[in-house]
């Protein structure tokens, strides 16, 4: 009976774990120069103006984005803005916020740096509840360089932003525009590609909560006499 208990309370907490991870956002589809925006709005999560898409310049040619080796199929976001806009960031907002941790991965041409910023409200208010700055050193890139292209992101690099609260919204910040690039934002507990509970997994948890139940309703009476 207790190792039954012990293999139900194991189960119903990896599936409680499973079934609150987060969405990992790999920007496939929303296609090449185009702005984020409601790409995702599906999902609760909408991204401001200044959040563009790129496909790998080695995948499109020159109109691409100056990357390669992304840790997802070939899209990457970067921040973009007009050219009398010296805000180098973007800002997502979350409906319904998420908790624990922010992870994504991310590329700098050399010299180049950013941050991420989470915020305890909407539009980036409230409290700062979490922050990083993401950066790589400057030789990071250095076996990178294109023939044709010329120097590009070839080396990635995972950044997990662990946080307490609930946030509800992100800025993302840049040293400049273009030269950081950013893949696979996840948002919430999972691991990157890890957010559906697999069915063994709810199997499992359905089987031992069921076989609590039928012990309890096989255990004997007590002896009154």
């Amino acid at each position: 009976m207790r190792l039954i208990k012990t293999l139900a309370a194991g189960a119903l907490s990896s599936l409680s774990l499973a079934c609150f991870a987060g969405p990992t956002l790999d920007f496939e589809g929303v296609g090449n120069g185009k702005q984020v925006l409601n790409f995702y709005a599906g999902q609760g999560i909408t991204f401001d103006k200044n959040a563009v898409a790129f496909v790998s310049a080695k995948e499109v040619g020159a109109f691409g984005g100056l990357f390669t080796n992304t840790p997802s199929p070939s899209t990457a976001i970067t921040v973009l803005t007009g050219p009398d806009d010296d805000n180098f960031s973007f800002l997502i907002n979350i409906t319904g916020g998420f908790q624990t941790s922010l992870g994504l991965s991310f590329g700098t041409q050399r010299g180049a740096f950013g941050d991420v910023t989470l915020y305890s409200q909407a539009d980036g208010k409230g409290n700062a509840i979490g922050f990083e700055e993401l950066f790589q050193a400057e030789d990071a890139q250095a076996n990178c360089k294109d023939q044709v292209l010329g120097d590009l992101i070839c080396v990635w690099t995972l950044a997990d932003i662990d946080f307490s609260g609930t946030a509800y919204s992100v800025r993302v910040s840049s040293s400049a525009a273009g030269l950081m690039f950013i893949d696979n934002m996840r948002f919430g507990t999972a691991e990157p590609g890890n957010n559906v509970s697999e069915p063994a997994s709810l199997a499992l948890a359905l089987a031992a909560a069921g076989a609590v139940a039928m012990s309890r309703r096989r255990k004997p009476a007590a002896n009154t006499a």
